[in-house]
């Protein structure tokens, strides 16, 4: 049995393992779970958080020998629904509670054919405890020993119960931050309604993916552009400054002690018009958007001109008529294009321009222009 100083180093090791890569690093978890499943002693170890609704896995990893890949796979498609020894570890009482089972002593009745997978793919002894139980998700560990390995040690075993409410914890955690970023997916990978660029970033600083908005931005050819593969500014001293906060940030979403906070900074257009604020986002839960393209952070572009705008049309509580029939007269459109491009009538354009110059105060169209986008007035 190793040392009570070995026990903490390697608990700390183990808890670091699970917490963060619960939230940000699968390879992690997979090495958590080989260490503890070495520490036990087990052939096999298997980390499963399970949806209750309809048993599928959301999250799974192995270590193991590879038969026990193709008895998943049987698992999977013939028993997942049936295993006879989930239905205690759902129970809320049960969580943490180790289950200790000698397969050669199962019958099963009906799930005789259940053991029998186990049995012939030569496992024996099963060690299994469910370390998160609630209405939406059911998460458990399963270690597995041959008969020639012999039961499993009850001392090596105690480190288990010391890890459980870490594990518990980290999964929760990713519960949230799934809930936040899930929240947030629409900001982080399309952009709002205030027109906001977002760049994607992979681990080298290399544009991946940019959406419309950012594409429009860098056309415009206004302060910033895309040049080698990354977001440039007009000047040197602007272009590395995106840098380093493109690079502070990559950093912190890799890095394993602490979650990066969101950085901004201010990058001025030589048109004189209002400045772009960049906000660097670390994609936490990178995995479950954007697995395939190595995506850890963001960029988000946010013309402050466009926030100005829609400020003054809510506290002028414009309508969605009265705001769009706005950004077409800001940008120049006479009346008739207005019509043509939204299908309206003339009269009813004229109509709710004359409604849109009352209820802002003012009587012609450069008024209008200072007071909804006086950056645009040179």
């Amino acid at each position: 049995m190793t040392s009570g100083v070995t026990d903490t180093a390697m608990l700390d090791g183990l808890v670091e393992a699970f917490s963060f890569g619960f939230l940000r690093d699968d390879a992690q978890l997979q090495g958590g779970l080989a260490a503890l499943s070495r520490h036990l002693e087990a052939e096999s170890g298997r980390l499963v958080l399970r949806e209750s609704d309809t048993d599928a896995p959301l999250v799974r990893h192995i270590h193991g020998i590879a038969d026990d890949y193709h008895l998943l796979s049987s698992y999977d498609s013939a028993y997942c629904a049936h295993d006879p020894f989930i239905a205690p570890l759902r129970l809320p009482d049960n969580v943490g509670t180790l289950f200790w089972h000698d397969l050669n002593e199962q019958d099963g009745g009906e799930a005789a054919d259940f053991y029998d997978q186990y049995r012939k793919a030569g496992w024996r002894y099963m060690l299994t405890v469910a370390f998160l139980n609630d209405a939406n998700r059911f998460g458990y560990l399963r270690f597995l020993r041959a008969s020639g390995a012999g039961p499993f040690d009850a001392e090596r075993v105690a480190l288990l119960q010391q890890v459980l409410p870490h594990l518990a914890r980290a999964c929760r955690m990713r519960d949230a931050f799934s809930q936040v970023y899930a929240s947030l997916e629409h900001h982080l990978l399309q952009g709002n309604d205030l027109e906001v660029g977002v760049v994607h970033l992979d681990t080298t600083g290399r544009v991946v993916l940019v959406n419309d908005n950012a594409r429009r931005i860098f056309a415009g050819m206004d302060g910033l552009y895309l040049k080698d593969g990354g977001v440039a500014a007009g000047g040197w001293e602007g272009t590395e400054a995106i840098g380093k906060l493109a690079a502070a940030v990559i950093a912190g979403s890799l890095g394993p002690h602490s979650l990066p906070g969101r950085n901004e900074l201010t990058i001025a257009r030589p048109s004189g018009r209002a400045p772009y604020a960049i906000q660097a986002v670390p994609m936490v839960m990178r995995n479950r958007f954007t697995d395939e393209n190595a995506i850890v952070a963001a960029l988000r572009i946010i013309d402050q001109e466009k926030q100005d705008l829609q400020s003054t049309i809510q506290a002028y509580r414009l309508t969605a008529a009265e705001s769009r029939l706005a950004n077409y007269l800001i940008a120049g459109l006479p009346p008739k294009e207005i019509a043509r491009q939204t299908g309206l009538s003339i009269h009813t354009i004229r109509t709710q321009q004359r409604g849109l110059y009352r209820k802002l105060g003012v009587s012609r169209h450069f008024d209008l222009l200072m007071r909804l986008a006086p950056h645009r007035i040179k």
